[in-house]
């Protein structure tokens, strides 16, 4: 799945306002659990002999997937960013999409 749907997808377990970083962690433990998911596959595959596993993904480029994807639902209309009193929540404007 793409990083912007898992988090449409994490979006609709939240309320209107969402806390950043609990939005991140389980972002993150989507994304490793997919990693590790895949991983195991190619690992009991007969053919995983041929196919180089890459090794988990560090925790920048994770955050930078979640910004990137936190960027793209605000350009597409559906998050926006509250007041300057809250930094660390985002607020969802569409609804049941």
């Amino acid at each position: 799945m793409h990083d912007t749907s898992i988090m449409y997808s994490l979006a609709q377990e939240y309320g209107d306002v969402i806390n950043l970083h609990d939005w991140y962690q389980s972002f993150k433990a989507t994304v490793v659990s997919a990693s590790t998911k895949t991983k195991c596959k190619l690992q009991h595959s007969p053919a995983s002999k041929k196919v180089k596993v890459t090794p988990s993904e560090s925790e920048a480029t994770i955050q930078a997937r979640f910004c990137r994807a936190v960027t793209e639902l605000q350009i597409t209309g559906l998050l926006r960013m509250p007041s300057k009193r809250r930094p660390d929540f985002v607020q969802r404007v569409a609804f049941g999409l």
